[in-house]
């Protein structure tokens, strides 16, 4: 299955030590602050966000393999995976206290890496662009423009990354010697990385090995599998045919786990509970305050639990109008009401030494965030209106039809009375709306 997944079984089992590394640093950071307090809750919230970030990080080149059938070198996934777990142990190991050179071969190691590995991904898109530009003009396409080209971008987008902590180690926001110097050995590392990949390219092309840095669609599987066979490319060969082979039907399997929302959105609101019941415990001793508190994370939990009923009942009735619109902007606006309030406790419940109920009110952010977003931007978009009044008088007064005459009477007058347009948007909200909570 892994091989299907990832094009080689290799590359699979790299992204699942890699994620099974992240996730159990995870859980010894919460273990950290719910335990033994070694970290404040900030910094468990920046390690959470940089473990989830990795996460999408480390499986985006899967996806789009899989998704766009656009094979991608293994070894760029493999080195987004090495980058991001000695990125984080770097992170958690500590400072040299001396200046000596053992401190400054630690502080340049992970930035060359870091350079090696982006100017990669680089090199391997635009030698991917160019290739096929030249092909299209029928040019030959000189090899020492593939790392030029690389070289620039990537110091181009290392610049704008370390614009923002160059920036800060400038006064008044530092005292400026020490900071700046830091942050240019730093770019120093970046640079020679990149350049070190760049020679590594160019002795690569001119030895006729550019198939390992070609990025290529394979939507036509039997000319890319005898363009593979004619260049000995066995990697490109292999991921094309374990491709090809997957039979699984992930609509399917999407269409099944969208009917599992509303048993989700169950567990959620029993997780909200646990969580309403932990702040009023936490909240009670601090007073007026916390009183407050209690009330308006009362509120939050019965507006999203009366949203849920609601569209649950919508659902089963089939009352498919434009009523969910103005769900969508209440549920919105609910959503943020809760994003603000859980941040809000989460404050009150650190600054008050209440480690649980600081812990669970970030979680209670974090996924009232995903779930604005998602709400905001994600499906369905277009909501079909309301039938005329008339229509809706036609229907009521039509005389009920018999047996499966019925069900197929009242599928043509509900076509019939949809634009095209409305009758794609009715489809899509046949299903529960897609939001991103669980």
């Amino acid at each position: 299955m892994l091989e299907k997944l990832f094009g080689k079984r290799s590359t699979g089992i790299v992204w699942i030590v890699t994620a099974s590394i992240l996730l159990l640093l995870l859980a010894g950071f919460v273990a950290s602050y719910l335990l033994s307090e070694t970290i404040d809750l900030y910094s468990l919230v920046g390690y959470a966000v940089f473990i989830g970030f990795a996460l999408i990080l480390i499986t985006l080149p899967a996806f789009v393999q899989k998704k766009f059938k656009l094979y991608i070198p293994p070894f760029i996934q493999t080195g987004l995976c090495v980058y991001a777990l000695l990125y984080l142990v770097n992170d958690l190991l500590p400072s040299p206290e001396t200046n000596g050179e053992f401190a400054l071969v630690q502080i340049n190691f992970l930035p060359a890496v870091g350079g090696f590995f982006l100017c990669a991904a680089i090199f391997s898109v635009v030698y991917s662009l160019l290739r096929a530009r030249a092909d299209r003009k029928q040019r030959h396409l000189a090899a020492w423009t593939v790392p030029l080209v690389s070289f620039v971008v990537t110091t181009l987008l290392l610049l704008l990354i370390n614009l923002p902590s160059l920036f800060i180690t400038l006064p008044p926001f530092s005292h400026g010697a020490t900071d700046l110097t830091s942050v240019l050995i730093s770019a120093a590392g970046y640079e020679f990385g990149a350049v070190a990949f760049c020679l590594t390219g160019w002795v690569t092309l001119r030895t006729g090995k550019s198939e390992w840095y070609t990025i290529r669609s394979f939507r036509n599987a039997e000319r890319v599998k005898s363009e593979a066979l004619r260049h000995k490319n066995r990697t490109l060969l292999t991921v094309v045919e374990n491709m090809e082979q997957d039979a699984t039907d992930y609509r399917k399997i999407y269409n099944r786990a969208k009917r599992q929302f509303y048993l989700a959105r169950l567990v959620f609101l029993v997780f909200y509970a646990g969580y309403l019941v932990s702040a009023c415990v936490g909240f009670y001793a601090m007073g007026g305050l916390g009183y407050a508190l209690i009330a308006m994370n009362a509120a939050g939990f019965l507006l999203t639990a009366a949203v849920y009923f609601y569209e649950f009942f919508l659902f089963r009735r089939g009352a498919l109008n434009q009523r969910l619109r103005r769900l969508k902007i209440a549920r919105t606006a609910i959503k943020l009401y809760t994003f603000f309030l859980t941040v809000t406790s989460s404050v009150a419940a650190n600054a008050n030494y209440m480690t649980l109920t600081a812990l669970i009110a970030v979680i209670m952010a974090i996924v009232n965030l995903a779930v604005l977003f998602n709400n905001l931007f994600g499906k369905p978009r277009h909501y079909p209106a309301a039938p005329p009044i008339h229509v809706r008088a036609e229907r009521h007064s039509a005389p009920p039809a018999q047996g499966a005459s019925a069900g197929m009477a009242a599928a043509q007058g509900t076509a019939a009375d949809m634009l095209p347009s409305q009758e794609t948007a009715a489809a899509a909200d046949m299903v529960p709306p897609s939001d991103a909570e669980p």
